[in-house]
């Protein structure tokens, strides 16, 4: 059965979190099983980098991201630094301020864009921003250095 993992940006009050990505003091990770067309909450986990800076603090988001074997990020805003490192993850920005509840619904009605795009295996993956329809958009990596 093919399972694809996310991750939510959360803020201390366990909302959406209008902070980038990599300062969401928790994450929620997700499993969504292809075959059930379901979206579980498997854990909820606060963000190891929190408190770090620089070079360190995404470093140890990555290898964080890639241990928990997450597929897709879901945040309201990424960092430049972030962004460039979409080779390990698709990014999922949501435009709008909604409850988690309705994010879900949101993840799965475009879920086969996403598929899609987790399928292609090259060497860097899309940015789709999602507001009331789906829109992808490739990362200019000279303009985030």
């Amino acid at each position: 059965m093919k399972t694809i993992r996310l991750a939510f940006a959360i803020d201390g009050n366990l909302q959406f979190s209008d902070k980038n990505f990599s300062m969401a003091d928790f994450f929620q990770f997700y499993e969504y099983q292809v075959d059930f067309a379901e979206l579980k909450l498997i854990s909820r986990i606060a963000n190891p980098s929190l408190k770090l800076e620089g070079e360190e603090k995404y470093t140890i988001l990555i290898d964080f991201l890639n241990e928990n074997k997450i597929d897709l990020l879901v945040a309201r805003n990424y960092s430049k630094k972030l962004k460039t490192e979409s080779r390990f993850f698709v990014p999922v920005i949501l435009d709008k301020k909604l409850p988690v509840e309705q994010i879900c619904t949101l993840i799965i009605k475009h879920i086969n864009w996403l598929i899609d795009e987790l399928s292609l295996n090259k060497e860097e993956n899309m940015v789709f921003n999602i507001t009331n329809g789906i829109y992808k958009s490739k990362v200019d990596h000279n303009k985030c250095n």
